[in-house]
């Protein structure tokens, strides 16, 4: 007799993260992405992030990069 794998996702550590530790750790990958950007062009869902997210106030150097590829990557420049 085989036994059935289990159902779900595996784990990615020893245990299950809650959902509150993934999207922890999503954000800290996001800002450590965008941080450490320099000439490295975003996607189209991290410059939103940007766009969206209090932690990189308006009218700061990323700020500006991110509209910058967002019209880039639509078609606006």
């Amino acid at each position: 007799m085989q036994i059935a794998p289990k159902r779900g996702r595996p784990p990615i550590r020893n245990q299950a993260m809650t959902a509150a530790q993934r999207k922890q750790e999503q954000r800290l990958r996001l800002a450590t992405k965008v941080n450490g950007v320099g000439d490295i062009e975003l996607t189209d869902a991290e410059c939103l992030a940007v766009l969206a997210n209090s932690h990189w106030p308006k009218g700061s150097a990323i700020d500006k990069d991110a509209w910058q590829q967002l019209g880039k990557l639509r078609g606006y420049l």
